[in-house]
């Protein structure tokens, strides 16, 4: 929305010049009234794994080989690759989802291993790897893939969709609360002296790579009674942020209730 300022010519100059008086339309941008966040739980950086199980799941019903197991014939990949692939991409989100990988050498490096994984599956270098080790090989199953992406898919939904969302933070003029589903108030803040800071650039595969711009907001309250907050795992907070510096130093026109 936008607010209209309505700007009249002289009405003499213009009567004099014959000229009909127009009228001037100035848009000033809107402020939004109140900004919602809402904070995610690690899980919501697994889904790559579910995304990536998926596609393994086509490749194999493409190009597969069929093996009898007890007595049922299961479907497999045609090759090592995709086993490879799929157990280095969940050892990499352990690693996004658990630690924090701090600074751009960190981030180097993880690009680099990867780099190094697909360049020898490339080459098929796996298989000589993985004969060193008494001829062992990674082979996944079309049921495996299947069963665990969409069991993955059903607890990431959940999370995102659902349980996180049970309680957030509502940003509105000089006013800070948070939330629960149904409109339960649980703690109500003033915004005077209080900063909000923004933090994603140590973590640059978690909060970029796969995160979707995500960040983790710093809440601080300052007096007698001061408060830290953190509300992690902000998704697009960049945009947030600009909206939410805006809302706390405004002040309301009239007192906000809870």
């Amino acid at each position: 929305m936008s607010n209209k300022i309505i700007q009249p010519l002289d009405s003499t100059l213009a009567t004099e010049q014959g000229v009909v008086p127009k009228q001037v339309t100035v848009h000033t941008p809107a402020i939004a009234t109140q900004v919602i966040v809402v904070g995610h739980s690690a899980i919501f950086y697994w889904w790559p794994l579910w995304v990536a199980g998926y596609i393994m799941s086509l490749l194999t019903w493409s190009n597969h080989d069929q093996v009898q197991i007890g007595s049922k014939m299961e479907w497999f990949y045609r090759g090592r690759d995709l086993g490879v692939i799929y157990t280095s991409l969940l050892l990499l989100l352990i690693l996004i989802s658990s630690t924090k990988i701090k600074g751009m050498k960190a981030a180097l490096l993880i690009a680099a291993a990867s780099f190094l994984i697909l360049f020898s599956v490339h080459l098929e270098w796996w298989g000589v790897i993985l004969g060193w080790f008494g001829n062992q090989s990674i082979s996944l199953s079309l049921g495996y893939y299947l069963f665990s992406s969409t069991l993955l898919l059903v607890v990431w939904a959940t999370s995102v969709f659902f349980v996180d969302r049970l309680s957030f933070w509502r940003f509105r003029p000089g006013q800070v609360t948070h939330e629960f589903l149904g409109g339960i108030v649980n703690n109500t803040y003033d915004t005077q002296n209080m900063t909000i800071s923004l933090n994603r650039q140590d973590d640059f595969f978690r909060h970029w790579i796969i995160g979707m711009g995500s960040g983790d907001l710093h809440i601080r309250t300052m007096g007698g009674r001061g408060v830290e907050m953190f509300v992690t795992n902000v998704l697009f907070v960049g945009s947030k942020m600009k909206k939410i510096q805006a809302l706390i130093a405004t002040k309301p026109a009239v007192p906000l209730e809870a």
